[in-house]
């Protein structure tokens, strides 16, 4: 019997993109990528002395972040011009 060794490659989406490429296809710095990732927006890991991003991560930050600059966030105002320490 013969076994047949075929090298099966991952198809490209399954690839998890590297920093730079990351950065190029979404259009943003290393320096923000590095932000996104230590705010917890963004997970990326180590595998050896590379710095990874699974597709799937990659694809939920852009929809989360698309969605944050469609309906940002309005911070609300501490004090209201009308509280009782403030009225005329």
């Amino acid at each position: 019997m013969s076994q047949e060794t075929t090298s099966e490659k991952k198809p490209i989406e399954d690839k998890p993109y590297r920093i730079m490429e990351f950065c190029e296809k979404y259009s943003i710095s290393r320096a923000t990528f590095y932000r996104e990732v230590a705010a917890n927006r963004l997970i990326a890991f180590k595998r050896g002395r590379r710095t990874l991003i699974a597709h799937r991560d990659a694809e939920a930050w852009h929809e989360n972040e698309r969605k944050n600059r469609l309906h940002p966030v309005i911070a609300e105002c501490t004090t209201s011009p009308l509280s009782p320490g403030n009225a005329s």
